[in-house]
C-alpha cells in the first residue's frame, strides 16, 4: 500500500503528515480491504510519520495487530533490499500489508511483476507471491 496524501512541506521528508484528505483516503482503502473479506494477518510499515500514520489507521480501522517499522521500504529503498524486508513478514503471513512510498512501491511491483504499475495515494496492490524474486508474482487487482 502506498501512504495516503501528505503535506506537501515539512521540515524533512521524513516528517510529513498525512492530510485530512490522505485520512480519508485511507479509510476509504480499509473500507475496500474488508468489503473484499482481506484478512490481514502481518503489517509493516516504512518508519516515515506518513507511512506509519497510514498503518495505523489500517490497524485501527481493521482490528489488526500492530504495524512492525521496518526501514528497508522508504522511498530510498531498492527492490532488492525491499524483498529481503518483505521475506520475513511473508514467512508466516496468508495476507499481509506493507505500507511504503513512491517510488519504491512502483519499483518493487515492477521488479516483483514485470509491469510498470502507477500508484496513487492509498492505493493497495493485490499480487500473488509464490517467491520473491524478480518477475516471479502476478499482479491480482489494484484497490
Amino acid at each position: 500500500m502506498r501512504h495516503g496524501e501528505a503535506e506537501q512541506r515539512q521540515t524533512t521528508d521524513y516528517a510529513r503528515s498525512l492530510t485530512a484528505v490522505g485520512c480519508g483516503e485511507v479509510l476509504e482503502a480499509a473500507a475496500l480491504v474488508r468489503q473484499r473479506q482481506l484478512f490481514i494477518d502481518r503489517t509493516l510499515v516504512s518508519p516515515y510519520v506518513r507511512a506509519r500514520q497510514t498503518a495505523d489507521l489500517m490497524v485501527e480501522a481493521l482490528g489488526l495487530q500492530a504495524a512492525k517499522i521496518c526501514s528497508d521500504i522508504t522511498p530510498d529503498s531498492t527492490p532488492v533490499g525491499a524483498c529481503h524486508a518483505l521475506e520475513e513478514l511473508l514467512a508466516n503471513s496468508k495476507i499481509a500489508l506493507a505500507v511504503m512510498h513512491q517510488p519504491i512501491i512502483s519499483q518493487l511491483i515492477l521488479y516483483l511483476t514485470g509491469i510498470k504499475q502507477p500508484m496513487a495515494t492509498a492505493n493497495i496492490v493485490l499480487l500473488e507471491v509464490p517467491v520473491l524474486e524478480r518477475e516471479c508474482c502476478d499482479l491480482i487487482c489494484v484497490l
